[in-house]
């Protein structure tokens, strides 16, 4: 098991064990800050939605049906992710699939907490402090990690609050190794989830799940292929991968380029409904 590599010049941990990101490292090697630590609305990481949920960490894990609880649990352990995997909990509020996903990762796997609420973050890891989980007060849109540095992205119940979801899904791609996976995943159906926020109106009223065209273009235009999207009576989700590339030949003296994955496991099959 190895820690996650950052690209990051100063990685600073407060107190409580939560990494706050100051600066990156940009693609030509130059320092390119980008404010991912915590405090004031200069860190541009949608202020009015981390409020939103910073307000609410405290009284969060009392609310929520268990059924719907029961859903997510079911979600995540039909993912098939891999024992060993390194995988990135986007939006992981107060850590709800975090033991799911130990489950599936085991002892030699890694799991990768990000949140932009920070009180968010800060119950998680009082509630899951273990040595392969860690932390991490960061916008999706910009993340402090390495390129191809995970083998799974999951984003729970988590997506319709992105602002710029477009950045959010090229930094996704960005992030995961050939072959890896990205799953947006909801415990109950788009368009249950768009009237919820709607109803609640305020800083989330606008969060909306995009409808099953403009989700896959997205996707599509990030760079994965592969794409899934089931919108079920009790549950959403949305699959993609992160080809690679082999040259092949066909014996004409020309080379062309095939996507294929790196993973030696097949795909899941995912149960949304039963």
């Amino acid at each position: 098991m190895s820690e996650t590599e950052y690209r990051v010049t100063t990685k600073v941990a407060d107190l409580r064990g939560i990494y706050f990101c100051a600066a990156l490292i940009a693609s030509d090697g130059e320092h390119e800050e980008r404010n991912l630590k915590a405090g004031g609305d200069e860190t541009g990481m949608m202020t009015a939605t981390r409020s939103f949920f910073n307000q609410r960490a405290d009284t969060w894990d009392r609310t929520g049906a268990a059924e719907r609880k029961a859903v997510s649990e079911r979600l995540i352990h039909g993912l098939g992710i891999k024992p060993g995997s390194k995988v990135l909990d986007v939006g992981c509020g107060t850590g709800l699939i975090i033991p799911w996903l130990l489950q599936e990762v085991g002892a030699e796997g890694r799991v990768t907490a990000l949140d932009i609420a920070e009180r968010m973050l800060w119950i998680a890891r009082e509630k899951h402090e273990r040595p392969n989980v860690e932390y991490i007060h960061a916008d999706i849109s910009h993340t402090p990690f390495l390129d191809q540095s995970f083998d799974e992205v999951v984003c729970h119940n988590c997506f319709p609050h992105v602002s710029d979801k477009e950045t959010a899904v090229r930094e996704m791609f960005r992030v995961l190794k050939p072959g890896g996976r990205v799953s947006i995943c909801h415990n109950e159906r788009r368009q249950a989830i768009n009237a919820m926020h709607h109803g609640i109106g305020r800083d989330v009223g606008g969060d909306m799940l995009p409808d099953e065209t403009e989700m896959k273009a997205m996707f599509t235009r990030a760079g994965f292929q592969e794409i899934m999207l089931f919108n079920k009576s009790d549950a959403y989700m949305l699959q993609a991968y992160r080809c690679a590339q082999r040259r092949v030949s066909r014996g004409s003296g020309k080379d062309r380029f095939l996507p294929v994955k790196e993973r030696k496991a097949e795909k899941a099959e995912i149960q949304l409904d039963g």
